[in-house]
This record gives structure tokens, sequence and C-alpha cells, in this order.
């Protein structure tokens, strides 16, 4: 039997994943992801900051919120979307040693080796499809209309968007902001989000397989305490949410003069929430 088959690496297929092969940056190997992350980093933080600085929004007092003081920018396109790309080795990397776990350890026996096979493929399957990286797309964009608008209805003047006719309009770093800096943030992270569910998708599926555990083992989960290594991958993951979140509540707080104590709450829930997210496969 094909090793390929028994395999399963999250962090391949789909459209994006042949545009990456393509130009030399698709494996999760140092050098190429490393080019990736910063490629990506710069393509949405680099022209904000030129944009900004051109129209003179990145500095100074003119502006509530200019470009090199907004907490956001740098949580959301510099350390979120690196700490997206490199989730690549991260979790990828650890779900696939817990996959090779169950067949090494003797988990898998010949009779439900097939089955096994099949969840495999099948979650490949998932996880290269194009229409669910075009749905991802879609959704990203939608938010990000979303979000555009919500921000300039806020009241408030900032490098991406200025008091105009009828209203707060988009500058040109707002544009750039609106049309390729939001979206790929969003799109990064919906597609992490996907791979999450094919993987508590694929868990659940070899759940009920007859699987050889053993009642007596030592790490008192009858052989399957292993499956906690990839779920630890995720952690990265939930760094990137909570450095995007606190970025954000602390422009609220610095710049719009939101009390602290009123975003307890949003905190107390994301903790929650995240911690519900990645402990809910096992």
């Amino acid at each position: 039997m094909s090793e390929d088959r028994e395999r399963l690496s999250i962090e391949e297929g789909g459209p994006s994943w042949q545009i990456w092969m393509k130009i030399g940056l698709a494996p999760a190997d140092a050098v190429p992801l490393g080019k990736r992350a910063l490629v990506l980093a710069l393509l949405c933080w680099g022209p904000l900051l030129v944009l900004s600085a051109l129209a003179g929004l990145a500095r100074g007092d003119q502006l509530p919120v200019p470009f090199l003081r907004d907490f956001a920018a740098y949580a959301r396109f510099l350390l979120a979307i690196l700490l997206l790309v490199l989730a690549d080795a991260a979790v990828a990397g650890r779900i696939r040693a817990v996959v090779a776990h169950f067949l090494s350890a003797g988990l898998v026996t010949p009779a439900v080796r097939p089955a096994f096979t099949s969840v495999l493929e099948s979650s490949r399957r998932l996880v290269s499809s194009g229409w669910a990286e075009l749905v991802m797309l879609v959704l990203a964009y939608l938010l990000t209309f979303s979000v555009v608008q919500t921000e300039l209805h806020d009241g408030s003047a900032s490098w991406h968007a200025l008091p105009g006719e009828g209203g707060e309009v988009l500058t040109a770093a707002g544009w750039w902001y609106a049309l390729v800096s939001v979206p790929v943030f969003q799109f990064l992270f919906m597609r992490w989000i996907f791979r999450g569910i094919v993987w508590a998708r694929a868990l659940a599926q070899i759940s009920r397989l007859d699987l050889r555990l053993v009642a007596t083992h030592p790490d008192r989960a009858g052989g399957l305490a292993f499956v906690g290594i990839g779920q630890s991958g995720f952690a990265i993951l939930v760094l990137a949410a909570s450095a995007s979140l606190a970025a954000k509540l602390a422009d609220e707080v610095v710049f719009r003069g939101v009390a602290l104590e009123s975003l307890y709450p949003t905190m107390a829930a994301f903790g929650v929430v995240t911690t519900l997210i990645v402990l809910a496969p096992l």
C-alpha cells in the first residue's frame, strides 16, 4: 500500500497550494516556508506603510490613528500573517506525526487498515477542494466589506479612512487595506478553520473504527494520549487570533477612550471559546 495514501498533509492541496508550488514557495520546509511568510506579510503590510507615508498619514498628530501607531496593523498584517503561514509546519507536522503513530503503534490492525486509509483519502480530497477555497475567498471579501463599512461609519478619522463628502472615504492605503490586506488575512484564517474542521472530522471517523486499544496502557487513555500532540500545534493559531484581538482592543482603549474594564467579557469569552474549539476534537 502506498505510503502517500497513509499520510495526511493537511497543509497541501487546493488552488493556493498550486500557486505556491509554481513559484517555489510550497513545501513546509524552513526556507520556502519562511520566504512565503515574508512575501505575504510584506504584501499586506508594506504597501500600507508606503501609501500612508506618501499621503502623510503614517505618523504625526494630524490624525487620531496614524498608520505607525495602529496596533492592529502590526498584529494582523505582520505577526498574525507570519504565524498563519508558519502554522503549515507547526500544526501540519504534528498531525502527520499523529497519523503515522496510529500505524506504527499497531492501533490500526490489518483488517481496519483499508477503512483507515479511506478516512485519510477523504480528508485529502476535502483539503484539496478548489470549491472550498473559492467559498472561503468569497466569504473573506464579504467579511472585509462588512469591516470596512463599519469603519467608514465609526466617526473616527484614521490612516485608511478620512472625512469626505457624505461621510468617510477610503484613502489609497485604505483601498489596499480593503482589497488585499484584510482579505488575505481573513482567507488565511478561514483556511485554517476549515483544516481544523477536516481534522476533527477525520478523528471522529477514526474513533468509530475497531482500533486495537489497550485498557491498561500507561498513558491512561487506552494508548490514545498521543492524539493530544496534534491539538497542541493549534496553539500557534490561538496566538495569532489573540494577538489580533488584543491589538484591536488596544486601539479601542488608546484611540477611542473605551474603558478597559468594559472589554473583560470579550477577553474571557475569547479564552473560553478558543479553548473549547481546540479541545473539542479530542
